[in-house]
Order: structure tokens, then sequence, then C-alpha cells
């Protein structure tokens, strides 16, 4: 939801808190892609260094307190001033360069805790849960905002991406620096997430 919802229907979202014409809300998407590129990389550069928990966790929570800040902002009816287009585009620049910077690459870090004799399975498995989630919130995403209001949808997005950051605080090992039979001990043997 917080990735595949947010990302197909940025124009229609942006749009919706005030950036005012089709034309400016595509121009924004694509600055916010550009910015995920940066993202991308900069995770690229840094997973082997800061490692994959904290990069994850780091990000989820930041795009988490974005959106609950968005929330606030949309409450204080500050999108529909002067004031909204450089506050969606400074919401969504840092959410997208964190979603790319922190939980966009869990894929990475998830291929690796599998046990070697199920990891194909177990990433086949994750990968297509991850698009039945991907095309409900593609579905769904327009006809909940629709529903919820942006403000429900502030609070939804931001409660999701913040569930992602405690669940891999608790339960992520950090793999980073070890091989894939030292990472499979490491899960059978319970030392992972806080337990490590």
């Amino acid at each position: 939801m917080a990735f595949y919802g947010s990302n197909m229907y940025t124009p229609y979202i942006t749009k919706g808190l005030g950036l005012t014409t089709t034309e400016l809300s595509f121009l924004a998407s694509a600055l916010y892609w550009a910015i995920a590129l940066l993202g991308y990389y900069t995770t690229a550069v840094t997973y082997d260094i800061l490692g994959r928990r904290f990069v994850t966790i780091l990000g989820s929570t930041i795009m988490g307190i974005d959106m609950l800040i968005g929330f606030a902002l949309y409450e204080m009816k500050l999108f529909s001033t002067s004031l909204a287009f450089p506050l969606v585009m400074a919401l969504f620049t840092i959410y997208y360069y964190f979603m790319n910077f922190g939980p966009g690459p869990f894929t990475v870090a998830m291929a690796e805790i599998w046990p070697t004799r199920v990891r194909a399975t177990g990433q086949g498995l994750a990968a297509m849960f991850s698009r039945f989630g991907a095309a409900f919130a593609s579905f769904y995403m327009p006809v909940l905002i629709n529903q919820i209001g942006y403000d429900g949808a502030f609070i939804l997005l931001g409660g999701a991406i913040l569930f992602v950051a405690l669940w891999s605080y608790l339960f992520m090992p950090e793999t980073k620096g070890l091989t894939p039979s030292q990472i499979e001990q490491m899960v059978l043997e319970g030392r992972i997430g806080i337990f490590s």
C-alpha cells in the first residue's frame, strides 16, 4: 500500500493536495522519480556500510513520520494556501527518497535471510504476495482515498510504513558482511532483530 499505492497515483494525490494542474502534478511526479533514483544510488553505495536492517528501519521511520506530518499539514488546511506547492514537493521528495533509500531495496535483505535450500521458493512466494499487494493497492488506492479522504490516506500510509519499521526492528537480522551460511545459522538460532 505504502509503495505501489502511492507510486501509481502520485499525480492524482498531489493534484488533490493543491498542485492545481495536471501538468504540474506530472512534472512533480517526474521530479520525485529523479529523487527516487538518488535514493536507490545512495542505498547501493551504503548498504554494506550502514547495513540492511539500519537502512530499512531508518527509511521506513522517516517515510512514516513524513506522512504523519502530511496529515498534520492537511488538518491545518495548509494545502489550500499558497504554500501547497512547496509543501507537497517537500513531503513527496522526502517520501520518495527514503522509500528508495530504506524499504525499497528490502528485497535484497529478504533474499539473504531465506535458508539456502528454500531461497528460490521463499523469494518467489514473497514476490508473488508483493505483486498481489501491488495489484490491490493500484486498484483500490483511488477508491480508498475517496472513502477515507486525504487525511485518512496520510494516516494509513504513515501507519503502514511505521509498521514496517517496527517489524524490521523486532525481527529483521542484520546481514551486512555475512555469508549466506552465516545468515542461515543466525536465523536458525533465532538471533534476529533485537535478539541478535
